[in-house]
């Protein structure tokens, strides 16, 4: 029988920098006006739990003659090309608060900054939710809003002189909602390549400059979800709310060895407290102003956990320099008081609204 394929080009998605008013709650449909371009064509992922009588007795044979849907779930993974839109948009949604302001109201009044450090989990446990529309085309079925969507995790990674990737990866309640609504246009964005960072490495409150030696870089954060315990009694086979685990941050960098000094090697040695940023300056929001479009992601307070040194690009050596769970400190007299702040200037007013 004839058919048509569905082809990858034809997916389209739309995301909100709104989160939902509750768990429950969607972003509204008017509301859903983002869209950026992917890299590769990631379609929502849905899994189910179920019960079966397979390995009960008293049937006659070994086989299941009994189903019952238990839980549903839902993850969604979005790899993009970093942006200070969605550099905003992963850490806003992946660590929950955000500190917005107008470094320039009077002469440059769309350009906003947004400082977003971990969320104080000791007043609640709940992550922000949001709603994505996903269409894979013109059928029912394939054009769905996914609900309830929390970041898991996100991963920013630079290399050379490539433009740098933001891998995000969310988990819904597992409940779609059918209905075809129009996507919108590209949303313009200020992508952030491996030119435009600034990587500084040294001694809380007075870093060093070691860009021009760094080879790449990851950087990873997680909210830990409490996926298991969003699914209640009484609380149907969707999630019914999505708590933090233990939040965490990591990086690593490969960083060329300097012959005329030992400095990261000593760092280790001595165990010493460091103060580890990433700053991405991309496009100047308005000519004639000062304000880029930018991203800093800053650890006030690491201790190195490895440094193997390893041979890379021919006959160089380089550190490969990481810094694990354990070795990035909250009240460890940096500057601000958290293990993690990353600070976006763009053109966004908000994030996190309902």
């Amino acid at each position: 029988m004839p058919f048509s394929p569905q082809r990858m080009h034809d997916v389209r998605w739309a995301f909100s920098n709104k989160k939902q008013a509750s768990y429950s709650t969607l972003v509204a449909d008017i509301n859903l006006t983002q869209q950026v371009a992917m890299i590769g064509a990631d379609v929502a992922e849905l899994s189910r739990t179920s019960y079966s009588d397979d390995n009960q007795y008293g049937k006659g044979h070994e086989f299941p003659t009994a189903f019952r849907e238990l839980t549903r779930e839902l993850r969604l993974a979005r790899t993009v090309d970093l942006s200070s839109l969605m550099a905003g948009w992963a850490a806003a949604f992946g660590m929950g608060n955000v500190v917005t302001t107008q470094p320039n109201a009077a002469n440059n009044p769309t350009a906003y900054r947004h400082v977003i450090t971990f969320f104080d989990a000791s007043a609640g446990k709940q992550v922000p939710v949001t709603t994505i529309y996903e269409q894979l085309g013109a059928q029912p079925s394939f054009e769905r809003r996914l609900e309830s969507l929390a970041v898991a995790d996100f991963i920013i990674t630079g290399s050379r002189r490539e433009v740098a990737q933001l891998q995000i990866n969310l988990v819904g309640s597992g409940k779609t909602t059918n209905g075809a609504m129009q996507p919108p246009a590209l949303t313009p964005v200020s992508v952030f390549d491996m030119g435009g960072l600034a990587v500084l490495i040294g001694p809380q409150g007075a870093p060093l400059d070691l860009s021009q030696r760094v080879l790449d870089f990851t950087v990873r954060v997680t909210q830990n979800l409490d996926v298991q315990n969003g699914y209640t009694p009484g609380g149907g086979m969707y999630a019914a709310r999505m708590w933090a685990g233990a939040r965490r941050a990591t990086f690593e960098a490969q960083i060329l060895v300097d012959s005329s000094s030992t400095d990261l090697l000593d760092d280790f040695v001595n165990g010493s407290l460091l103060e580890v940023s990433f700053k991405f300056t991309g496009d100047r929001i308005l000519n004639g102003q000062p304000e880029m479009h930018d991203c800093e992601i800053k650890f006030p307070a690491v201790r190195i956990t490895a440094m193997p040194i390893a041979a890379a690009n021919g006959d160089l050596l380089v550190y490969k320099v990481s810094a694990g769970e354990t070795d990035i400190y909250k009240d460890a007299g940096g500057t601000p008081n958290e293990p993690l702040q990353i600070t976006v200037t763009n053109t966004v007013p908000a994030y996190l609204q309902s």
